[in-house]
């Protein structure tokens, strides 16, 4: 769970919460299907339809056997939905619409059509001199992807189309998911010279055919 929650960029607290709050959805739309189809005689579309229309209030017409049972019933139903359901709801929407969640979403895309890459560049940070190789490497039209640390550089570089992963490129796991196995250079081109040279000798253990490039202070 721990590394899910890493990969769509939630808490462990948050990820917890968001499968409580789908299973709470699909458990209050079950016990609506399954109560339907037993007072009112309904098949499982038909009681799927009355759940639906119950818990959002819209106001449909009734189908089926709808005696004082079936109302107590849905009566019963809407109160569930107004106590748990709201909850559940809200907690879904809020962990969707969150910006953790949509760079999660885009950190997987970048991860994946990495993977995919053959022969391409890889540039570890995005200082200065990360810059100026980029924008070379973009007037030649060659494939590269730039590995990041930092959320909003990274965000500002995704919104810009460039290929970007985010993560700290001392750590295999981030090298390993901007392809480090099928590029043709690294750059190593971070901060501080200690940075560089664990980079370096990471993607080195990794890939030893690596043609590698580093940054001295």
């Amino acid at each position: 769970m721990q590394e899910i929650a890493e990969i769509l960029g939630l808490r462990p607290h948050d990820l917890r919460r968001l499968i409580v709050a789908l299973v709470l959805i699909l458990a209050i739309l079950a016990f609506g299907v399954i109560g339907y189809s037993i007072l009112a005689h309904l098949s499982v579309a038909d009681a799927l339809y009355m759940t639906m229309i119950t818990i959002s209030t819209v106001g449909f017409t009734e189908i089926g056997n709808f005696d004082s049972s079936t109302r107590l019933f849905s009566t019963l139903l809407i109160i569930v939905t107004i106590v748990w359901g709201a909850w559940a709801l809200q907690s879904v929407l809020g962990t969707f619409m969150s910006p953790q969640f949509r760079m999660g979403v885009s950190q997987m895309r970048s991860v994946r059509k990495a993977k995919r890459m053959e022969d391409h560049t890889i540039i570890c940070g995005f200082g200065r001199i990360g810059r100026s190789v980029a924008a070379e490497l973009e007037r030649n039209g060659e494939a590269f992807l730039i590995l990041e640390q930092n959320e909003e550089l990274v965000e500002g570089l995704r919104e810009r189309g460039w290929h970007i992963v985010q993560g700290d490129a001392t750590d295999d796991k981030a090298l390993l998911s901007a392809g480090v196995t099928k590029a043709k250079r690294l750059l190593a081109v971070l901060n501080t010279d200690n940075a560089n040279i664990v980079t370096v000798l990471s993607a080195r253990e990794i890939n030893p055919r690596l043609w590698i490039a580093s940054r001295v202070v």
